[in-house]
């Protein structure tokens, strides 16, 4: 009866008709705002997160992660799975960092998991056999050999130029390397690094803890050096030699007669608890006389209880606590710092004094640049689009050490040696 009836024939073909365009409609509506490249701008992952690739915020403005055609939406990891344009980016450790095949990174999927990583879409492996598939390629400039390198077998293969060390420990490495390298992780400060190794301040939850004049009062030698490198040529052995006349000096490691189970590389190592109960200075001195250069000696000594006397071509009042280290370069010779510390040994007030920064300084110290950090950034670099990696790059002169390490006279005089020779 319902179809034989005029009227209502014409009410359901004009309800039939508005279905279909109310369909229309909500698919039209799903697709525009389901489609990341659409008009809606979507903050970028590191705007709120709080892993460690947000210390490099000021870096993504330029760089950026994977953004959409309309240069507004930014695109992380799960929006690209979603859509089909995620693929598995993979990183070849092609060398070896001091023994380490995974160069202290990790191996596989699980690295950028754990590091939780806004781009974890990567994984890493130190099969050669995956070269020419290898999105990206990591090279330790310390290690490199010209007979082991490699044949560019793809354009858009980035290759990582990764160092930790200074040029004079590795200059002759980068002969004939021009070219070859587009990414550099090292701490030159510099426009042509791409993740810098630095010391950075980071506020602190909790309060440093002033220790007591009775603790200070209890320690029982004077100065203490751990180090392995012992080369006979190296200015801070020499320095070092000459202050050891003047002042009681026990060395650990390969150039002493004193050891700890392993080389320490924490503050919290039982090796350090040890020496911070017994000494009074630490001796913070880098390698080489570079610019900017500065290792994890001087951020461990700001973690114990003990004043470090440093030696490097660093500011260190940018970056150490105020009034918490003793430079070298301060004194006109060996002589006159071994004076000054040996009155400080003496007079345990005077000495507090260089402590007492630990009860209003609000951060802590950290190398920028550390395993998460980098792997999230390089994960981050391979999945975005618009990062501009350089096509033609001279190693040689970025890596140049005369242009930015002191060495023979000109570093014997920056730390007042010029008029003694160790014999």
């Amino acid at each position: 009866m319902f179809l034989f009836n005029g009227v209502s024939l014409r009410n359901s073909l004009l309800l039939l008709v508005a279905l279909v365009l109310l369909c229309d409609l909500f698919v039209r509506y799903f697709e525009r705002n389901s489609d990341p490249e659409g008009s809606a701008t979507v903050a970028p992952p590191w705007s709120q997160a709080q892993t460690a690739e947000r210390e490099f915020s000021g870096h993504v403005i330029q760089t950026g992660n994977a953004k959409g055609r309309d240069n507004n939406t930014w695109l992380n990891d799960e929006m690209l799975a979603a859509n089909g344009k995620r693929r598995i980016k993979t990183i070849l450790y092609w060398n070896s960092l001091f023994g380490k095949p995974d160069f202290g990174l990790g191996f596989g999927r699980s690295v950028f998991e754990k590091a939780h990583c806004s781009f974890s879409a990567c994984t890493t492996t130190n099969d050669r056999a995956k070269f020419d598939k290898a999105d990206m390629v990591m090279f330790h400039g310390f290690q490199i050999r010209a007979a082991d390198m490699p044949a560019r077998t793809r354009h858009d293969q980035i290759w990582v130029y990764y160092n930790r060390e200074n040029p004079l420990r590795s200059k002759e490495s980068v002969r004939g390397m021009n070219d070859k390298f587009n990414f550099t992780v090292t701490y030159l400060d510099s426009p042509d690094t791409d993740v810098r190794y630095s010391v950075v301040r980071v506020p602190k939850s909790n309060p440093y803890k002033l220790p007591d004049v009775a603790t200070i009062g209890a320690k029982s030698r004077m100065v203490v050096w751990i180090v392995s490198d012992c080369s006979v040529h190296s200015t801070r052995v020499e320095y070092v030699q000459e202050l050891s006349r003047h002042v009681q000096v026990d060395v650990y490691g390969a150039c002493g007669n004193l050891s700890c189970p392993r080389h320490p590389r924490s503050a919290s190592s039982k090796c350090y608890k040890k020496i911070e109960e017994t000494y009074f200075f630490y001796l913070a001195l880098e390698n080489g006389f570079c610019k900017d250069y500065i290792t994890e000696k001087p951020v461990i000594a700001t973690r114990l209880n003990i004043v470090p006397i440093v030696l490097g071509y660093v500011n260190y009042s940018q970056i150490l606590p105020p009034n918490s280290f003793i430079d070298v370069r301060d004194f006109k010779s060996p002589r006159h710092l071994a004076e000054y510390i040996s009155y400080l040994g003496k007079n345990i007030k005077e000495y507090m004094n260089y402590l007492q920064w630990k009860a209003h300084f609000p951060y802590i110290l950290r190398i920028k640049g550390d395993k998460n950090l980098l792997i999230c950034r390089l994960c981050e670099v391979l999945h975005n689009r618009d990062f501009k990696y350089k096509s033609r790059f001279d190693l040689e002169d970025y890596w140049n050490s005369g242009k930015v390490c002191l060495v023979g006279d000109k570093e014997r005089e920056s730390v007042h040696l010029t008029k003694l020779r160790v014999r």
